[in-house]
């Protein structure tokens, strides 16, 4: 008479509370990837070095379309306009030079930091923006007190001022992306210039000049902003650039990682990540290796803000992902351990009832899955044992025991066996409960009183690929 019973097995409290105690050493991964985290730190200093000099340029541009457009106002006052910009520009440099610093010198892991820096060099790049305007505008009107000079002079002033604003209007429409930070501003200069020169042109030549030098007051403001803003993002941009590289470096790395015991200690084994996770791992890369290709190929065109939201929400996930999937590569090698510990307790408690282990292999040769064993009794009696997780429950496992019996046994001969193997299941340590109700065991093809057809092999778990 065949049977089937089946029950829920599960490890004792102290096994229990093992377990929960390994749950961080599931996540963490002891490998030194120093290696690839200063490759990522030279890539972007690379990068900043290649902005920092692109700054440079621009701000040596300036400085000589400054000279040429200040060249032939009165001397003494043309001098302190270009000391002042001169000055400008260094503290906007030094401004510059400190984030860039910062941003390189940030440590892997410590990416929160990166609000707090943006956001403390855009204070004080405000703070210099407007003191430096304030001193452009005192400096215009102490052009205006002193210059006494005649009409003509003063029309031949005013179209040299006008002209020179034209060329640094031209270079800083050129040389920064204005209209990213300040759209609009560049069309108002230029407004602003059309209507000083229909000045000059009905004889109001100072009206020509005042106008003129408004627009350069703009401009220099403008190229410090913008210059600030940019330089922001191009900071931004390479840190967010070495994030993600080492995200998805390291993350081929761990694609294969060291298997934990049910005592948290390393087993020396490693075992495929993607396979183990049920292929999370090798999503959740994927997802990681897809930002930094996106990145890498439209960084240039997003904004700080894009910047900013991807690497606290995307990059965040990425990461939060792979950490996820290396956990469950992990916790399914373990469950695997524990089905295949309880597997061990069910044959022996069976051994001890006179039966004999025959063979024993993981379904489908799948060591994620069910593990089956093939009991032999002298009688001819033979018995499959099939041990699968309960889903969500690493420390319970579902037993059930399918009977083939060479004679005739009653219900009651079938529970008591049952019961026989649960108070021998728990002089190992293991809790016996039962499920709501019994169902046919599942497999691939019915057993015959050979064993063929379950796949049977040596009793042993490897931590690799079947």
């Amino acid at each position: 008479m065949s049977g089937h019973k089946r029950a829920t097995v599960s490890l004792s409290e102290a096994d229990l509370r093992r377990l929960e105690g390994v749950e961080g050493r599931l996540r963490n991964v002891e490998k030194d990837y120093q290696n690839i985290r200063e490759r990522a730190k030279q890539a972007q200093a690379e990068e900043l070095l290649e902005g920092w000099q692109g700054l440079s340029r621009r701000q040596a541009a300036f400085q000589e379309a400054l000279a040429g457009a200040l060249g032939e106002v009165q001397e003494g006052v043309s001098g302190e306009l270009q000391a002042l910009e001169a000055q400008s520009g260094e503290a906007l440099a030094e401004q510059a030079q400190y984030l860039q610093e910062q941003m390189a010198g940030l440590g892997s892991g410590m990416w929160e930091q990166t609000a707090e820096l943006l956001e403390a060099h855009s204070r004080q790049m405000a703070e210099l923006v407007q003191a430096s305007q304030e001193e452009r505008e005192a400096q215009f009107g102490r052009l205006r007190r002193e210059l006494r000079v005649g009409r003509q002079s003063r029309e031949q002033m005013a179209a040299e001022a006008l002209q020179a604003a034209q060329g640094l209007w031209a270079s800083l429409a050129e040389s920064l992306p204005v209209e990213r930070y300040a759209p609009g501003a560049l069309e108002r200069s230029a407004q602003a210039l059309e209507q000083a020169w229909e000045n000059l042109s009905q004889g109001m030549a100072e009206a020509g000049l005042v106008g003129a030098q408004q627009v350069i007051g703009e401009l220099g403001r403008l190229r410090q902003e913008v210059e600030g803003l940019e330089w922001r993002r191009t900071c931004l941009l390479a840190t967010v650039k070495r994030q993600l590289r080492e995200l998805v470096e390291i993350g081929h790395r761990q694609a294969r990682v060291g298997a934990v015991g049910l005592d948290g200690e390393e087993l020396g084994i490693e075992i495929d990540g993607s396979y183990w996770s049920g292929g999370r791992y090798g999503a959740a890369l994927g997802r990681a290796q897809g930002l930094l290709e996106q990145v890498e190929r439209q960084g240039e065109a997003m904004s700080a803000d894009e910047l900013i939201e991807l690497q606290a929400e995307k990059l965040k996930e990425a990461e939060w992902e792979l950490e996820e999937a290396v956990y469950w590569a992990r916790r399914n090698v373990l469950a695997s351990q524990v089905r295949y510990n309880i597997a061990g307790c069910v044959v022996q408690a069976l051994e001890e009832q006179g039966f004999a282990l025959s063979g024993g292999s993981y379904a489908g040769s799948d060591q994620r899955g069910a593990y089956q064993a093939l009991l032999k009794h002298l009688d001819g009696s033979e018995v499959v044992v099939q041990v699968s997780e309960v889903e969500g429950e690493m420390g319970t496992s579902q037993v059930d025991l399918e009977t083939l019996d060479a004679a005739q046994r009653t219900e009651h001969e079938l529970r008591q066996r049952a019961r026989e193997v649960a108070a021998s299941l728990s002089t190992y340590g293991l809790q016996v409960g039962r499920t709501p109700s019994p169902y046919p065991l599942t497999q691939p093809e019915t057993p015959s009183p050979t064993g063929r057809g379950l796949g049977v092999r040596e009793r042993r778990v490897s931590y690799g690929r079947n």
